[in-house]
């Protein structure tokens, strides 16, 4: 998030705002590097675009099997490397209105992350086995497209606190996993049956759409050229520099 200026995060996030008020769910990774989010130093940063309040921000845990087994033994935990902390630029959504930060709070939900108890795939015939929160944030889209819905997630999720398994111990650095909302794991670990329930029950109350962007006219138009010949079917591609960057 502090690598992008204030005018692009705010722009980006009006793009996501639209999206919202049309009833489109944005799934986002929370990052692979804890709450310092790899910036060095001791402080906690949050990942951007996981940072928008218009998104589903997903978080990471790990999974414990005494038995080398999933089964009623194992023990989820926060993933140590699992992206989370509180945003320094937007302020805290209404469906975290209970938190008591007063900024937007990261991650929203979590699911198996670690790279050590990760997810199977089999791709072109081979199975691996893949971890991280970029894994979490398609498992998270693909449920809720199952589910066929144009609720926003987040606005569920903090009314149906019973439809997570709340992670309570672990790490991601500068947080660690508790009773109840934390920044390693959110609200915890979706319970599938249980949501998929909570959203047929909800009447949908999307935010209004945001107010039109400013227009922001060019100063300067730059194409780059040089000499060349082309033949059909080869192509150049022209180079291009307009300033603002958010013309």
């Amino acid at each position: 998030e502090i690598y992008y200026t204030n005018s692009l995060l705010t722009n980006i996030n009006n793009l996501f705002a639209t999206a919202v008020s049309r009833g489109i769910n944005i799934c986002t990774a929370t990052g692979d590097n804890g709450s310092n989010n790899g910036v060095g130093g001791t402080g906690s940063y949050t990942d951007f675009p996981s940072s928008s309040p218009n998104v589903i921000a997903c978080g990471g845990t790990r999974l414990v099997c005494p038995d080398l087994v999933y089964n009623v033994n194992t023990v989820e935990t926060a993933w140590s490397f699992g992206g989370g902390a509180v945003s320094a630029f937007f302020n805290k959504p209404t469906y975290q209105n209970a938190l008591t930060v007063t900024k937007r709070s990261v991650p929203d939900i979590a699911m198996n992350a670690d790279p050590n108890t990760g997810v199977r795939y089999l791709i072109n015939g081979d199975y691996y086995i893949i971890g991280g929160t970029s894994i979490v944030a398609p498992t998270m889209a693909g449920f809720l497209m199952v589910l066929n819905t144009s609720v926003i997630g987040n606005y569920v999720f903090y009314n149906n606190l019973n439809c997570f398994h709340d992670v309570v111990s672990g790490s991601n650095g500068a947080f660690n996993a508790s009773t109840g909302y934390d920044n390693c794991t959110g609200l915890g670990s979706v319970i599938g049956g249980l949501l998929s329930t909570a959203f047929g029950n909800y009447v949908p109350l999307l935010p209004p759409p945001p107010p039109p962007a400013p227009v922001v006219k060019a100063t300067s138009v730059r194409i780059t050229l040089r000499a060349l010949t082309l033949k059909f079917p080869n192509r150049y591609q022209l180079s291009t520099n307009i300033l603002p960057a958010n013309t």
